[in-house]
Parts: C-alpha cells; sequence; structure tokens
C-alpha cells in the first residue's frame, strides 16, 4: 500500500526556497512570511498561492492561447506549410538549420523570451567530466586546475549561448512549458486567472524544477 506521505528526497530546503521565490518572481506573487512558515504541505502551498492572486476570475485557458500564438508565429517565421497538431515534433516543424534565429523572431513576436532550447546530452555530459577533472587538478596542481575549471566554465557558457536542441520534443510539450513559464504573459487580460488552470500550472513548473512527479508534489509534506 502506497504511503499517503512523500518526502522530496535530494532537495534541501534552502533550495526549495530559491525554486518558490524563482516561481513567486516570474508569476508576481507575494507571499507574507509569517503565513508561509505555518505550511505543513505542497498542497496548503499551492492553496497560500491562489488565495494570494487578486485577479479577477476568468475561464480563459492561458494554453489555448499559447498554442494559437505560438502556431501563428510559426507559420510566420518558418517554411512549415503542414498542419501543426499537438503531436507534430518539434524538430521537423522547426529544422537544426537557423532554429535559434526562428526562436529568437518567436520571442520577439510573443513579446518575452522562453527558454526551450539546450546543448546535446552527451557535451554536457563531456563538461561535468571535465569539471571533476579540474577540481582535482587544483589540489594537484592549483595553477593548472584554475586554468582547466575557466576554460570549462567559458565552454558551458559557449555551448549554452549556441544550443540547438529542443528541451520537449512534441507541440503539446511545448506548449505545456511554454505556459507555465509564462502563464500570465499568454492571458487574453493579464489581469485575470483561471485559478483551476493555474493550478495546474503551480504542480506542472515544480514538476519540472524539481524531478518530483505532479502525483508526489501532491504527497509531499515540508518535515
Amino acid at each position: 500500500m502506497e504511503k499517503d506521505i512523500y518526502e522530496i528526497k535530494g532537495l534541501e530546503s534552502e533550495e526549495f526556497e530559491d525554486l518558490l521565490q524563482q516561481f513567486l518572481i516570474l508569476n508576481k506573487i507575494e507571499l507574507k512570511h509569517e503565513k508561509l512558515i505555518v505550511i505543513k504541505s505542497f498542497k496548503e502551498l499551492v492553496n497560500l498561492v491562489l488565495e494570494n492572486i487578486n485577479y479577477e476570475e476568468s475561464t480563459d485557458c492561458s494554453s489555448q492561447q499559447a498554442f494559437y500564438k505560438i502556431k501563428r508565429s510559426i507559420y510566420k517565421n518558418t517554411d512549415y506549410s503542414k498542419e501543426i497538431l499537438l503531436s507534430s515534433e518539434l524538430k521537423e516543424i522547426i529544422p537544426t538549420k537557423n532554429r535559434r534565429n526562428i526562436i529568437k523572431q518567436i520571442e520577439n513576436d510573443l513579446g518575452f523570451n522562453f527558454d526551450i532550447l539546450k546543448p546535446k546530452d552527451w557535451i554536457v555530459k563531456m563538461l561535468m567530466v571535465f569539471t571533476l577533472l579540474s577540481l582535482l587538478m587544483l589540489f594537484i596542481k592549483f595553477t593548472i586546475g584554475l586554468t582547466m575549471l575557466l576554460l570549462v566554465i567559458l565552454m558551458f557558457k559557449i555551448v549554452y549561448k549556441t544550443a540547438k536542441e529542443f528541451k520537449v520534443k512534441t507541440y503539446k510539450e511545448l506548449v505545456e512549458l511554454s505556459s507555465s513559464e509564462n502563464y500570465f504573459n499568454f492571458r487574453k487580460n493579464k489581469e485575470t486567472i483561471n485559478k483551476k488552470e493555474f493550478e495546474k500550472v503551480i504542480y506542472k513548473w515544480f514538476s519540472q524544477n524539481t524531478g518530483v512527479s505532479i502525483f508526489n508534489l501532491k504527497r509531499t509534506v515540508f518535515i
């Protein structure tokens, strides 16, 4: 029988607090410290966030707005002519060639940035190995280790700045990621909220950023 509670493992309380602050700043939400310190579960935290949003309730769906706005911009900035479905693969819609420029054009159309590109996994893994070697070298020959470490940091910056791989595979996943990262930017009226939809956004965002499933987040308690 499954436990009714779940404790997030491998995530320090300070890390979670940083993530919470990041989410609140991203969505321009303020929570009073005295209310936060009595929260005992993730469900209670979600309810507190929703209670502290004073926008007018609306049934509009931001995800639906995201679907059509991104879709229009893709057709405008690419030669893709097939129908874009939720199941459509991004690598077919926006090919590697000129991908970064096309994404920039889409961001300009939307009026904000969304972080959807990443380096190839093997490159990141290789740089992680070099990072460990650099740290080890610091104890053997400090100057060489420091030089190696600075070069690795520079390489990390370069590979992320030139990254062309999508973080997600399908158009549906792109819409979900974009609407969870930019919920209010996709609202028809930015002074309104669909609280049922935003509740899902909260769970989705924290699931993506903690690596904990939504199912387990709903059972998470703060110890």
